[in-house]
């Protein structure tokens, strides 16, 4: 009998002492300052911003925070301004976010008002970092930087966000989280296959339309004409190359001004001069007509070959346009 009195005893002192009570001490922790606090997926704001980086033009995301406005309003009933004051003097927090444990990690800066990621989205060492992304006050916007030399085909995810203590644990009940998806893409090669025509210095014309000014823009910070006027004006030079895109050191041996520059090659698509044995075509960059030519030379007829040649800025040769183009003869 009295063993049955003790068991219901203890079951319930445990019922008192496992309350799912909000306002119970003892059943929910209670978050320090420099916790890492868990992520209530149930509330606030989720926002997403997919960033593309172009593979030979890495350059600053920056993020508008007045886009989210409205968000930093509904949550902390605050100004953009009013929010990047208040990360300042700390009642506001600006947190990583590791999605894979679901917490608010209490990360201190190592770039600024910011962090240095890793590809799995991990705040890391600067020099070891892939991304970083930093809060510029001045400027109210997420800086989202990428890392010299990432490749074509690299992706990330990273998140952040504003954080407000909502209640005596310390919890984040009101937020605006940003995740930032990113990927490095390569559009500085334009490909194609050439059916040349028949005929003495006949060929094949390739026209750069509008739709190609965007790459450009991406590649070079130019439209196609500026970048083909450059020649001219000495800002932009007209390389062949070797299949990766290394420029091999010439001179022009076709046309070399007047709107027109360029190289005449061999069978072996080997740079040469006209009137060389094995001479078989020419590729000029031509400003007025907003293209490059291939041209056969007198008499030539044999099997397609694939020329290598890019445009690039002479300031800053990283900055180019590849062509590949196959020759169909």
């Amino acid at each position: 009998m009295n063993k049955n009195i003790l068991l219901v005893c203890a079951l319930a002192i445990a019922a008192v002492s496992c309350s799912d009570d909000y306002d119970d001490a003892t059943s929910k922790h209670v978050y320090g300052e420099n916790d890492n606090v868990s992520l209530n997926t149930s509330v606030g704001v989720w926002q997403s911003q997919t960033i593309e980086f172009v593979a030979n033009n890495l350059s600053t995301c920056s993020i508008n925070l007045y886009d989210y406005a409205a968000d930093f309003k509904s949550q902390f009933g605050m100004t953009v301004d009013d929010v990047i004051k208040a990360v300042g003097d700390g009642s506001i927090k600006f947190r990583p976010i590791y999605t894979s444990s679901g917490q608010w990690v209490a990360e201190p800066y190592n770039n600024g008002i910011g962090w240095a990621f890793n590809l799995a989205g991990k705040v890391c060492d600067s020099k070891a970092g892939k991304v970083s992304v930093s809060l510029n006050q001045k400027n109210k916007t997420l800086d989202v930087v990428p890392a010299a030399g990432l490749s074509a085909g690299t992706a990330g995810e990273v998140n952040v966000g504003f954080a407000q203590r909502s209640n005596a644990y310390g919890t984040y009940d009101k937020y605006v989280r940003i995740q930032l998806p990113f990927t490095v893409t390569d559009k500085s090669v334009i490909m194609g296959t050439l059916p040349m025509a028949e005929g003495d210095y006949a060929g094949y014309e390739f026209f750069f339309q509008d739709n190609y000014d965007d790459q450009f823009m991406a590649c070079m910070g130019m439209d196609a004409q500026t970048a083909l006027n450059g020649l001219a004006d000495g800002t932009v030079g007209f390389a062949v190359t070797d299949a990766n895109g290394k420029a091999i050191e010439s001179d022009y041996t076709a046309d070399a001004g007047d709107g027109y520059y360029g190289y005449w090659f061999n069978s072996d698509a080997q740079i040469c001069n006209w009137g060389d044995a094995g001479c078989a075509v020419y590729c000029d960059a031509e400003l007025g007509e907003r293209a490059i030519y291939f041209g056969r030379y007198p008499g030539y007829s044999g099997a397609d070959m694939t020329i290598y040649t890019k445009l690039y800025l002479l300031a800053d040769p990283e900055k180019c346009i590849r062509f590949i183009f196959t020759l169909q003869f």
